[in-house]
C-alpha cells in the first residue's frame, strides 16, 4: 500500500480514537449474536511491497457484519499465492460454519492495484462459495476523501465474542497495531507506524460496508 495512503488513514485513526476507549473496546471482545445476519463483509489485503525501505505487507482478511461488528481477522506471512489461498478458504469456511452465517451473503472487497491479483482472488472466492458479491473499488488512494469520513468510533466498533482467527493472540496484535501510530515532526511525513495491515484492513471493511449500503450500484441487494 502506498505510503502516503497508509499516513492519511494512520492520521485518520490516531484522530479518531483515544487510548483509553481503545483499551475498552479490544479488551472485551464479548458481541454476541443471536440472529441470522444477511450480509457479511469481507475485505482483504493482499500481500505486497511497498515503501523506500520495500516493506512487505501481510495476506491480511478482516470479516465484519452491520452495525460495526468484526466477527474475523486473520493475517499472516504468505510467501505464495497457494498459502494466502489456504488461509483465505479456511476464514471463510469457518465464518459460514457459523449457523448465523451459513447464508449470509458475502460482500467482497480486494484492494486493487496489484495486477491481476484482486481478479484471481475474486474467482477463487466465487469458485469456492455461493452468495458472494462483488464491490468495485478503485485504489485506496483515489478514495483519501471518503476515508477521512469514515472513522473508527470506539464506542461503536465491537468484536464478536467468538472471534474467528488462527492467531491466538490477534487482538493483543489489534492493540498493539493501534498504538504503534505515532506523530512525527515531519510535514510530508505526518505519522509513522511500525505495522498496520490488520488496522487499515479494519478500515477498509468500514468503508466496503458503507459503500455497499449506500452506492445506487448495489441497490438492488436492499430491497
Amino acid at each position: 500500500m502506498d505510503e502516503k495512503i497508509t499516513n492519511k488513514m494512520s492520521e485518520t485513526l490516531i484522530s479518531s480514537l483515544s487510548t483509553f476507549n481503545l483499551d475498552k473496546c479490544v479488551g472485551y471482545p464479548r458481541y454476541s449474536i443471536h440472529q441470522e445476519c444477511e450480509f457479511v463483509y469481507v475485505a482483504i489485503d493482499p500481500c505486497s511491497i511497498y515503501g523506500v525501505d520495500h516493506r512487505s505487507s501481510r495476506f491480511t482478511i478482516v470479516t465484519m457484519i452491520d452495525p460495526h461488528v468484526y466477527i474475523g481477522v486473520d493475517s499472516v506471512e504468505a510467501h505464495n499465492s497457494i498459502e494466502a489461498d489456504e488461509v483465505l478458504i479456511k476464514h471463510l469456511k469457518k465464518i459460514r460454519s457459523i449457523k448465523w452465517f451459513q447464508d449470509s451473503k458475502i460482500v467482497l472487497d480486494i484492494e486493487s492495484g496489484l495486477g491481476y491479483e484482486p481478479s484471481r482472488i475474486r474467482k477463487l472466492v466465487q469458485d469456492n462459495f455461493d452468495g458472494i458479491i462483488c464491490i468495485d473499488i478503485l485504489v485506496l488512494g483515489t478514495r483519501q476523501a471518503q476515508i477521512a469520513k469514515n472513522r473508527f468510533d470506539a464506542m461503536q466498533i465491537e468484536f464478536y465474542e467468538h472471534l474467528i482467527s488462527d492467531n491466538p493472540h490477534v487482538m493483543k496484535e489489534i492493540q498493539a497495531q493501534f498504538k504503534s501510530f505515532t506523530k512525527t515532526t515531519k510535514e510530508d511525513e505526518i505519522i509513522k507506524c511500525t505495522n498496520h495491515d490488520i488496522v487499515t484492513t479494519m478500515l477498509r471493511a468500514l468503508n466496503t460496508r458503507s459503500m455497499f449500503l449506500k452506492d445506487p450500484r448495489y441497490s438492488k441487494y436492499h430491497i
